[in-house]
């Protein structure tokens, strides 16, 4: 049985949307908000990931969306100027589809980074970098999904990435690299998937998943039991707490990772982990329903923040020494399905780009710069 436990909130603060550019989020941070410059894509994009990761190899950042969900659309590759300006972009692979959610990783351990896109209705595809150029080879898994999620570890301990598939109404599967399109695949788990991390839960230096779930609980987590096999699935929460995203993090500063869950009605929670049991909960004020959530330091107090996407305005939860705060942002409202977090402009604080289906996507930049 959850057990819900209380704990010290400060504030929601909503902030007007109307031209508000400067967001005060404590010790000197201010995030900037809804610059037009900080718009890319269309409004008819459904876009439903966001990965961040230096494709090019010049050093920076560099963003890609993907788009489509049930319908056919391209993804596309935004590349970094070097300052945060994503300026150039082009598409990926030669085929739209139907993409979904996104794992940036050297797949193929060549020293660029690559992109896993699981497609709903397809069969995941990968987009390798290499001597022709970032994301410009593909290859396509031999196994159709109606994927939502993914998550890429060595997660049989052979020094090889593998990778996670999350299915929404089918099994979810292992791909066991190397990747090719005979690459074998491992059913993990049958039922409503459609988010999946992955951590370290139990201290024992192998990868564990979480999946998130749209029915039988808000969540599962499998620990990886080596070469491989999982356990048997750990359910936290319950089956009227649906969501879509999960992220581990040391919430409560106690050494172990805990479950922050993006959820899609009522409360968000945090799940302590309690010698790998997840039956205590956090409960943080209701938003949006929230689709998307990231981790990052946000405002330099070496205490991990979350910012969640919405079904409306976006959030910051800030976790401050003293309590913590919901701030929501005065972005325009949109249904974001995806969130990451990133340096895009090398002032070593960590900036937020969101995925937004069936509206422009947006990125927030974090400073401590008054100037900026």
């Amino acid at each position: 049985m959850q057990r819900i436990v209380p704990c010290a909130f400060l504030a929601l603060l909503a902030l007007p949307a109307a031209a508000q550019e400067r967001v005060d989020i404590g010790n000197g941070h201010v995030l900037m908000v809804g610059h037009p410059f900080f718009y890319m894509g269309r409004e008819d994009d459904f876009t439903a990931g966001v990965n961040i990761a230096d494709f090019d190899g010049d050093g920076d950042l560099d963003v890609a969306f993907i788009n489509g969900r049930h319908w056919s659309q391209a993804d596309e590759l935004y590349f970094n100027r070097g300052d945060g300006r994503l300026l150039e972009s082009r598409e990926i692979g030669e085929l739209r589809s139907t993409g979904y959610g996104g794992c940036a990783a050297d797949l193929d351990l060549n020293g660029t980074m690559d992109l896993l896109v699981p497609r709903d209705g397809l069969p995941p595809v990968i987009h390798f970098s290499g001597v022709n150029g970032p994301l410009s080879s593909t290859i396509g898994l031999n196994r159709t999904a109606g994927a939502r999620g993914c998550a890429v570890a060595d997660f049989t301990g052979d020094d090889i990435p593998d990778a996670v598939i999350g299915q929404r109404g089918n099994v979810t599967f292992m791909v066991v690299g190397p990747f090719s399109n005979v690459s074998p695949t491992v059913d993990i788990l049958t039922g409503p998937v459609v988010g999946v991390a992955t951590a370290d839960l139990n201290a024992d230096s192998q990868p564990d998943l979480i999946l998130s779930m749209r029915g039988t609980a808000t969540g599962a987590v499998l620990y990886n039991k080596g070469g491989g096999s999982f356990s048997d699935p750990l359910y936290f929460g319950a089956e009227d707490q649906p969501s879509r995203a999960a992220a581990a993090v040391d919430w409560d500063g106690d050494g172990d990772l805990d479950i922050f869950s993006a959820v899609l009605t009522g409360e968000n929670r945090v799940f302590l982990n309690e010698g790998g049991k997840f039956d205590t909960a956090l409960e943080l004020p209701p938003t949006a329903p929230a689709e998307a959530v990231a981790i990052a330091d946000f405002d330099g107090d070496d205490r991990p923040d979350a910012v969640l996407g919405t079904e409306g305005h976006n959030v910051l939860v800030m976790n401050w020494p003293y309590g913590y705060a919901v701030i929501q942002l005065p972005d325009e409202e949109a249904d974001t399905y995806d969130v990451a977090v990133g340096d895009l402009n090398g002032n070593g604080f960590p900036d937020i780009v969101f995925a937004n289906s069936g509206a422009p996507n947006s990125v927030i930049y974090n400073t401590t710069d008054p100037e900026d």
